[in-house]
């Protein structure tokens, strides 16, 4: 009689084929959501008439054109904030700022949020909520309440990451990585440019460019 013995197993050939289809199907999903980055970032540079620069085939570097009169870039970028590298993307546009209005908002960190529920700090918008997930330096924080209108409030609200700063002569939203969707790319430069408008809008105010220095490197450090 012929015996057999020991465990029955799969070969190595069918598990190697498990190890090769998992890797392919991988590698396509990545390939898949390039091609899809691309597409979302050269519709929206169709959206506002500008053109597009590309690494590759795949990978957007930037958008440049004019919303109407003024010009933008939306772009690919890495800072060294805090010594390590911030992979980001940012779109921005100058603005003539006549009030010299410097700030910087983000959304505050989980943590951040979480020991502010435990604070009585005053909202600096009428919107409490937005006041807990949103931290604002400012060197008028009155007036900077005050543009940031309550659309605006509620469109920053749908992203976890999302940073704006207003310097002495241009206005940025950042956010973490490479934003790949249509809808974030145009909505932050949209929201932005209602907030240029709304800049240049304001009264003249003399001050001196070391004043002016000295609150860039406050929201700088402070934000």
């Amino acid at each position: 009689m012929l015996r057999t013995g020991g465990a029955i197993g799969l070969t190595p050939y069918p598990a190697l084929l498990l190890v090769l289809l998992a890797v392919c199907t991988y590698a396509i999903i990545v390939s898949l959501l390039r091609i899809r980055t691309a597409y979302n970032w050269k519709n929206a540079a169709k959206k506002f008439n500008g053109e597009i620069k590309l690494k590759n085939v795949t990978t957007p570097e930037l958008i440049h054109g004019h919303i109407k009169d003024r010009p933008f870039v939306i772009e690919t970028a890495v800072s060294n904030e805090d010594d390590a590298p911030y992979h980001h993307t940012r779109g921005a546009m100058p603005i003539s700022n006549p009030s010299t209005l410097i700030a910087g908002l983000r959304h505050k960190s989980w943590r951040e949020e979480f020991q502010s529920r435990k604070t009585d700090d005053l909202p600096f918008v009428d919107n409490p909520e937005f006041s807990r997930l949103f931290l604002s330096i400012s060197s008028d924080q009155e007036t900077f309440s005050r543009i940031l209108t309550a659309k605006m409030q509620s469109t920053l609200m749908k992203y976890n990451d999302v940073e704006i700063y207003i310097h002495a002569d241009e206005i940025e939203w950042k956010r973490y990585g490479l934003v790949n969707d249509y809808r974030s790319l145009t909505t932050l430069t949209d929201l932005i440019y209602d907030l240029a408008l709304e800049i240049d809008a304001l009264p003249f105010t003399p001050i001196m460019s070391s004043t002016r220095d000295q609150r860039e490197a406050l929201i700088n450090k402070g934000v």
